[in-house]
């Protein structure tokens, strides 16, 4: 298989990856008495702006070009980096947020 093809495909998983995330989150910010519905927002829009720059991404060849696909793309990270953050302080701290990592405590 050329590289080109895997590549492609690869960016074709991503796209998927992040489309099935964001729309999971896009349900669960759509269930009534949702507590975190504004987080569930914002993480869909985030991973549906980062399935599109994978979709950028295979017809143009390159993350890196254009540049505005860069700067798609450093935003993408920094809103998911954001997301983390918002998870962990929704979580009660990061110690809390450690824990259910590790399995030694349950989500609020």
């Amino acid at each position: 298989m050329p590289v080109e093809s895997t590549v492609w495909a690869y960016n074709l998983f991503e796209t998927c990856l992040w489309s099935a995330i964001g729309l999971g989150l896009l349900i669960c910010a759509c269930r009534p008495r949702e507590k975190h519905r504004l987080f569930c927002l914002y993480g869909a829009l985030s991973f549906a702006l980062f399935a599109a720059s994978e979709v950028i991404e295979m017809h143009t060849g390159a993350w890196w070009k254009p540049l505005w696909l860069l700067a798609l793309k450093a935003s993408c990270t920094f809103l998911v980096a954001g997301l983390i953050f918002w998870w962990i302080r929704i979580q009660g701290g990061r110690d809390h947020a450690f824990n259910v990592l590790r399995g030694r405590e349950r989500l609020r």
